[in-house]
């Protein structure tokens, strides 16, 4: 296995998703368009101003397509600051000196960097000592993108019990259940009946908000159960928490610049409160930026409800442990009607939020 874990001095190609990802027991997870080039851009150019800043005291040098560390592409061009995540695309990054690959993207099993390492490199000790890759494990980014499956798990195999109710109720139909009138109408039944509505109805694999609803009545249970079924096999049903929404970075185990300095186990950063809802749902921030809708909670914001925000960054730091996260990831969390936060999606590709503060728009 390539390892996860950088050196301090690199030489970093950052990738965005040019390749289509594969079909999971008939569910293909919906690709974004422009494939992260944003926000690599935004990592590729946050990644040179600290050279900048810095005198290079970091070791950092952007390894880029068409340009050098001497001679940067423009602020605002999404496009040249990173390579597609083809075989060919990461052997360019790594003949132009690339040693850690930056991978900005969709992983999986399938993924060519994982097929690259198989056949076109001589051995684990020659890969682990040249190259190295920023990302998840590609059998986790896989498994665990599967909100059907990822939530549940998470519940129910915690052995430490901090995860037990921290979700949603929530339910999957499936297409092969409900093909005949009687089944959809059995289906629809169900999730009234189990959930209540309002529900929410999402994709089991997503990206952003896509095909996310609220629905209020029965014909929009209908409709929107009928849109989502025409796109994918099975569907999720959730329970809908109409409280205030936070969600809370992830991080892995290691040794960070002061002022973290060494954390030995999975950390949380601060929370960050989203709002400019529509329609209920946080918009997909190709829409609405995450800057304009997400601010951090403040310390007398935290003070008031210290109890419950210190119980919900538990229960991410646990979610964290057990899927053993090896780069940044986040989870969404929303208060029920009695206020209790719950953990209801799990990203393990969460999306750059650096523009604001980096580059400009």
């Amino acid at each position: 296995m390539l390892s996860t874990l950088a050196p301090v001095t690199n030489k970093v190609a950052v990738f965005y998703q040019a390749t289509t990802p594969p079909s999971f027991g008939g569910v293909m997870k919906p690709a974004k368009p422009g494939g992260y080039r944003d926000s690599c851009a935004d990592i590729a150019f946050a990644l040179s101003s600290l050279k900048r800043s810095s005198g290079n005291a970091t070791g950092i040098e952007i390894v880029l397509p068409g340009h050098d560390h001497a001679n940067l592409p423009s602020a605002t061009d999404d496009v040249a600051w990173s390579f597609p995540d083809t075989e060919d695309g990461i052997k360019t990054a790594i003949s132009r000196g690339a040693d850690t690959l930056w991978m900005n993207t969709v992983l999986h099993r399938q993924h060519p960097l994982f097929k690259l390492y198989e056949t076109d490199i001589s051995g684990p000790n020659t890969v682990n000592s040249t190259i190295k890759y920023i990302g998840q494990l590609p059998e986790h980014a896989e498994d665990y993108d599967d909100k059907a499956v990822v939530n549940p798990w998470l519940a129910q195999s915690d052995d430490t019990k901090i995860l037990a109710n921290g979700f949603p109720r929530s339910l999957v139909l499936s297409q092969a259940a409900i093909e005949t009138q009687e089944g959809f109408d059995a289906g629809m039944q169900r999730i009234e009946h189990e959930l209540g509505l309002p529900c929410v109805l999402k994709p089991i694999r997503g990206r952003g908000s896509h095909g996310v609803a609220v629905v209020h009545s029965i014909q929009q249970l209908r409709d929107h159960s009928a849109s989502l079924f025409a796109e994918c096999p099975e569907i999720l049903a959730e329970e809908f928490l109409n409280g205030e929404e936070i969600t809370i970075a992830i991080m892995p185990p290691g040794e960070y610049d002061t002022p973290v300095g060494k954390q030995p186990t999975h950390w949380t950063l601060p929370i960050v409160i989203r709002s400019m809802h529509v329609n209920d749902i946080t918009p997909y921030n190709g829409v609405q930026p995450v800057a304009e809708n997400s601010a951090a909670v403040m310390p007398e914001q935290y003070s008031k409800d210290q109890e419950e925000y210190e119980k919900v960054e538990k229960r991410v730091k646990r979610a964290g442990e057990m899927m053993g996260t090896r780069t940044v990831a986040r989870i969404d969390c929303r208060r029920d009607k009695e206020g209790e936060f719950k953990l209801f999606d799990i990203n393990m590709k969460p999306v750059s939020a650096l523009r604001k503060r980096s580059r400009p728009s």
